[in-house]
């Protein structure tokens, strides 16, 4: 189950692994942050980017306490690290975030091409496996920023919005990519993107009705094709440089990774059989009971823009492209409804087929209610449950325990004792 910082504060250290210890859970992950981290780094290991200890933890050192309450409790602990989100080092280091075609730079999202912020990420690794007992590393939005903004349609999700900096270009150019005719390509979809008016999206949702109509647009756009495949080898080797740094460590640590669920793994740089060479596990998060909560957002600022039209057609263009098939006809239904309820199955049986024997199979379920965000609930949870492991699933991971009822910890309880 994914943990953080609040949890550890509000139920307590021994609290908290010992009510996980009682459900049967028997591995926990917990989020270190970015940037602000609930430990003190070594400030020797860093270069030009260097982390603090969050100043709201005022002196506290989570994980030192995590670890000894995970081993007091017999549960394996595991750092997760957020990567490329970095609010705290995008602010301070402007010139290494992502930027986009049109040369903007994002608030917060770095640049996964940066050696500056690949030496950063590669030190605290390095840091948290040298001074802490954990199991595992896990690379959390180890991926490009994902495209969903209201403002443009969706047809920038095959283009890839980022990252056009300097630093790409050079790689891009290294790697025999024309990058003029990349830059013209993005330029051009993401035009295309910016049309925001219902004659548009209706042309575009007949155009993209599956995925074979996809082919299409990369016929158009041949070099956006090897520049997805380029955003793929840079994340890929990103992995893999974190996965020789785990093994200059002195003793067996883990590499784990949270990963898209497959059907939209690639728009964001992550290729499931390349990255099942790097990782001894994978978690893809195929959170069906979120997926609504999550694009309704989306679909709704998108409508507004429209100013006309239907829920239903959004909707459609949604089940059509992403494979949601929610039949849903309004945001709200599908906002509670989330993806159907076959989506845990289909895309837990993509990620054993990618990833092989090779790497172990968690799959990342959601636990959680949280109004407009997660709907989750013990009939759903115990449905998932069953999915993932009839796909293939080595275990699960569930997200997460602040937002988790004790009703679905008693589902989790029972209904993985039932598989036993």
């Amino acid at each position: 189950m994914w943990i953080n910082s609040q949890d550890l504060l509000r139920d307590g250290v021994d609290p908290l692994f010992s009510k996980l210890g009682s459900y049967g859970f028997d591995s926990a992950s917990l989020f270190v942050g970015a940037g602000k981290l609930i430990f003190e780094p070594d400030k020797t290991l860093y270069g030009t980017m260097a982390p603090v200890h969050d100043p709201g933890l005022k002196g506290k050192d989570l994980l030192r306490e995590a670890c000894r309450g995970a081993d007091d409790h017999g549960i394996g602990l595991t750092a997760t690290a957020v990567c490329f989100p970095d609010e705290y080092h995008a602010q301070s280091f402007p010139q290494y975030a992502a930027q986009d075609v049109s040369g903007a730079r994002h608030e917060n999202f770095l640049c996964p091409n940066r050696a500056e912020v690949r030496d950063y990420l590669r030190n605290l690794m390095q840091d948290m496996c040298a001074r802490y007992e954990v199991d595992a590393i896990e690379l959390d939005y180890v991926r490009y920023k994902r495209n969903r903004e209201g403002s443009e349609l969706p047809v920038l999700l095959l283009a890839g919005k980022y990252c056009y900096c300097e630093a790409c270009r050079a790689k891009a150019e290294a790697s025999g990519l024309d990058w003029k005719e990349v830059i013209s390509s993005a330029r051009l979809a993401s035009e295309a993107a910016e049309k925001v008016d219902l004659d548009e999206f209706r042309k575009i949702g007949e155009l993209y009705r599956n995925a074979l109509d996809i082919v299409r647009f990369y016929v158009m756009y041949p070099a956006l094709a090897k520049w997805l495949r380029f955003r793929v080898d840079t994340i890929s080797s990103f992995v893999a440089e974190i996965k020789d740094e785990l093994k200059s460590a002195g003793r067996t640590i883990e590499l784990s990774a949270d990963l898209f669920y497959p059907t939209l793994s690639w728009i964001v740089g992550q290729d499931y059989e390349q990255l099942s060479g790097h990782l001894d596990s994978a978690k893809p998060m195929i959170y069906s009971a979120a997926m609504g909560g999550w694009e309704t957002g989306y679909l709704r600022s998108l409508y507004k823009g429209l100013g006309g039209g239907s829920e239903g057609e959004l909707i459609e263009f949604l089940d059509n492209v992403q494979g949601f098939s929610s039949g849903a006809s309004s945001f709200a239904e599908l906002e509670v409804e989330g993806a159907h309820d076959q989506y845990v199955l289909h895309e837990t049986r993509k990620a054993r087929l990618l990833l092989g024997d090779r790497t172990r199979l968690y799959t990342g379920l959601s636990s959680g209610w949280v109004p407009g965000v997660r709907f989750s609930t013990p009939v759903r949870v115990k449905y998932d449950i069953d999915s993932a492991v009839k796909a293939g699933s080595d275990g699960l991971w569930f997200f997460s325990y602040g937002s988790t009822s004790e009703e679905i910890f008693e589902t989790i309880k029972n209904s993985v004792a039932a598989l036993r």
